[in-house]
């Protein structure tokens, strides 16, 4: 694994250890909470390094981000949130 995936395997591990203790305080099963990556200013190597490790949904809050990194992507199984408010000039894209 490189250094870079190891980093994200472990901050993703924490973030599971979080949802999954937050189901159990809420009563909920962990399959009932979407676990969805913000990945703004990190490269799409980042995004290609996390479906690897199993993330399936990704999201930017930049259309101007969002739609490059998204490209590179298209052969991901990924499924792509926008979060933040979103510019009128920027809906169509």
């Amino acid at each position: 694994m490189t250094d870079r995936k190891t980093e994200l395997a472990a901050n993703l591990a924490r973030v599971e250890e979080r949802i999954s203790a937050a189901c159990a305080t809420a009563g909920r099963k962990r399959e009932e909470v979407t676990l969805i990556v913000v990945t703004k200013t990190y490269p799409a190597s980042d995004v290609r390094l996390l479906a690897e490790l199993g993330v399936r949904h990704v999201a930017e809050n930049r259309d101007q981000e969002a739609a490059p990194k998204a490209a590179e992507c298209a052969d991901l199984p990924l499924i792509w949130h926008f979060v933040g408010q979103l510019q009128t000039n920027k809906v169509r894209s």
